[in-house]
């Protein structure tokens, strides 16, 4: 029973590690989309383009295909983390008063909303 607990504990501290680069990958993706948003003020560029994001979700499927990872979790995970890409570039607009939240997704098989 200890050899089990002791390969758990392990097992759990790798899991903690993995969550703390993927917070600073998160970290990173934000300043990132930020910077994005500050672009896309200057040209008078929209916050949301549906094309982008139908060719990112057909790139993220993909990928978590090969891996075997659902596309249900990858789904749920982006929508959360482009929701709030959406809202840190809406941060850069002068008129910004309203939190920008994204209420239709884009369905890449119909390339149409719902």
């Amino acid at each position: 029973m200890k050899d089990y607990r002791w390969q758990l504990a392990e097992l759990q501290d790798t899991v903690d590690e993995l969550d703390s680069m993927l917070l600073e990958i998160i970290e990173q993706r934000r300043k990132i989309t930020h910077q994005i948003g500050k672009i896309k003020n200057k040209v008078n560029m929209p916050v949301f383009s549906t094309h982008h994001e139908v060719e990112l979700f057909k790139r993220l499927y993909q990928q978590s295909d090969q891996k075997r990872i659902p596309r249900d979790l990858v789904e749920s995970v982006f929508k959360s983390i482009i929701s709030d890409s959406y809202n840190t570039q809406q941060d850069n607009y002068k008129d910004n008063v309203l939190v920008f939240k994204r209420k239709n997704w884009v369905d890449i098989t119909s390339n149409s909303t719902h």
